[in-house]
């Protein structure tokens, strides 16, 4: 069960994707970055909800100096 969490402006990258067939399925290997204000309290057990889809947080690199965190993620494929 997921509980909505914080709402924020993010700034989205496209970091790579493809479409595969592995045993007749289609999966969809996107991975997006993004970049959101320091002070938003996110971890790595969240996921995110972009344009009606969920990305796996994979990783967040912190950057105190420029006020920002970079979040590394993954389509969810359901």
């Amino acid at each position: 069960q997921w509980v909505i969490g914080p709402m924020t402006r993010a700034n989205v990258k496209q970091t790579s994707g493809a479409r595969t067939e592995p045993n007749k399925e289609v999966f969809y290997e996107y991975m997006k970055t993004f970049i959101i204000h320091y002070y938003v309290n996110v971890d790595d057990f969240d996921r995110i909800l972009y344009k009606g889809k969920q990305f796996r947080i994979l990783s967040i690199d912190e950057d105190r100096l420029a006020n920002h965190k970079s979040i590394m993620t993954e389509l969810v494929n359901e």
